[in-house]
């Protein structure tokens, strides 16, 4: 299988080429090897922060984010799950909303002051 990414593990960007399958990869185009690693991990099982909102008590939202990259298969079920959480303010930056969530037991942070 033929398909072609823009790494985004450092500033290069590199435009990485790849062929083949999981276990018989060929990747090209990198300037590094972080963009063979990168095209592989985009293959087999990619990853993303999640970034998102949740509800504030006094009617706001306050944007939040995992502390690790989450399974991008997961995002949804995981979004779905926030919907229904309710924060009090104040709070502030970097501070853990949901402790040990989802399959992955990501942390949830804030990114934002909340007054």
């Amino acid at each position: 299988m033929k398909r072609d990414f823009i790494c985004i593990v450092c500033p290069l960007g590199c435009l990485l080429y790849t062929d083949g399958a999981d276990g018989d990869l060929l990747v090209t185009g990198n300037s590094c090897d972080k963009g063979v690693d990168f095209a592989r991990k985009e293959i087999i099982n990619p990853e993303r922060i999640l970034t998102t909102t949740v509800k504030l008590t006094n009617g706001g939202l306050l944007p939040v984010r995992s502390n690790i990259p989450v399974k991008k298969h997961e995002m949804i079920e995981m979004v779905t799950q926030l919907k229904s959480i309710e924060v009090t303010s104040p709070v502030v930056v970097g501070q853990i909303i949901i402790d040990n969530f989802g399959e992955n037991s990501v942390n949830i942070i804030a990114t934002d002051n909340i007054q």
